[in-house]
């Protein structure tokens, strides 16, 4: 069915359709006329173009995927998602999502930094590019010196094996302090996990770290949103500074061997593994961890043998900005066990059906990894 939109040109050749709804497909047709007797008509199609999908976003903290989403476009029959590892190059991803304002990049890879743009697809016709967006797969990263903290390793209870119970088998990325590339730990979306040891090399290799990317770790925990969890039993003292914050760590007299956890409503010791109020065994930690400014961190696990636990930090927390975090001086997974003690419940002796360290470090790193900023 055709409606007429214009009766007359007075002779002319073209004619402006003010009146089209964006972004819709119109069917023209045109015919002479001769006095009162027309001509054949001629046809063709045309389209008022379509605004660009506004609020498009790219998620960076999935384990598996991207998750993309956009605001409808009128008219819109369809859309087309494309990506680029450059931001100059792009491929389609998909050229037809059914309508929908969302889509899953499920063949996003590991430690890729993607750019990704959508447009609106009306039928054979296109419509501009949204502003771009960045996003990623979820990268956790495990970082430590050049051997397994507190050698000789116990199967199933490293480090290694935290991070694959928190996060999947080859869904983590491992580097060791003298040759990762910063730049590819500390961006957004990520989750980074630095491990010191009791080794005096492996503490002051991690030192040496915090301080030669002490500006790249504050900008990117205040403005993007990081993610940090720095550990280390004491081999020698830890500190570093952010916004002006300076944290440490004590030894001497300072170690925990029954560590609680001071609000046991606290998400770490909710799960989503096993875990447990109290921690009995030997040297939980081998030091405590503090701050040069009051009420800057909050303790997360204390000393349970002392009268405030609270006063006597095994892991704590703090905000910068958007993001969070979490300071520790705990021993390997393989000396955390609970509820039993001594040789009974404790995998390096030789002990292995007890997983409690193992759960309870997986919690720390899965609290961290879903952390949102208020």
């Amino acid at each position: 069915t055709f409606t007429v939109i214009a009766a007359s040109t007075g002779g002319a050749t073209s004619y402006s359709d003010t009146t089209g709804v964006l972004g819709q497909s119109y069917t023209y047709r045109v015919r002479a006329l001769f006095g009162t007797v027309p001509g054949p008509y001629a046809s063709a199609t045309g389209l008022r173009p379509s605004s660009a999908p506004s609020g498009f976003t790219a998620s960076t903290d999935l384990i598996d995927r991207v998750e993309l989403s956009w605001n409808t476009v009128a008219g819109a029959t369809d859309y087309e998602v494309q990506r680029s590892t450059d931001g100059v190059n792009f491929t389609i991803l998909t050229a037809g999502t059914s309508g929908l304002t969302a889509w899953t990049d499920s063949t996003a890879s590991l430690n890729v930094l993607y750019t990704y743009r959508v447009r609106a697809l009306y039928g054979s016709d296109e419509g501009p590019f949204s502003a771009v967006a960045i996003g990623s797969r979820a990268t956790y990263w495990y970082i430590r010196g050049d051997d397994v903290p507190w050698s000789p390793p116990v199967a199933g209870h490293e480090n290694t094996d935290t991070m694959d119970h928190a996060f999947g088998a080859g869904n983590w990325s491992f580097g060791e302090f003298v040759s990762v590339n910063p730049l590819a730990v500390f961006r957004p979306g990520a989750i980074v996990f630095l491990e010191g040891s009791s080794s005096p090399a492996y503490s002051d290799a991690l030192n040496t770290f915090l301080a030669n990317n002490a500006a790249l770790i504050e900008d990117w925990l205040v403005n993007d949103g990081g993610r940090l969890f720095v550990n280390s039993a004491l081999g020698g003292a830890i500190s570093f500074t952010i916004q002006g914050v300076t944290y440490f760590t004590q030894s001497g007299s300072q170690y925990i061997n029954d560590a609680t956890f001071i609000d046991t409503g606290h998400p770490i010791r909710q799960g989503p593994y096993t875990a447990y109020d109290i921690y009995r065994g030997t040297s939980f930690t081998h030091g405590l961890v503090f701050t040069d400014t009051p009420g800057a961190m909050t303790t997360v696990i204390g000393d349970d043998l002392a009268t405030d636990p609270a006063t006597r930090p095994a892991l704590a927390e703090a905000t910068h900005g958007n993001g969070l975090l979490l300071f520790g001086s705990m021993t390997s997974p393989k000396f955390h066990w609970a509820p039993a003690s001594g040789a009974m419940g404790n995998p390096a002796a030789g002990n292995t059906t007890v997983f409690d360290g193992r759960d309870l470090r997986a919690n720390i790193l899965r609290y961290l990894a879903e952390y949102v900023a208020p």
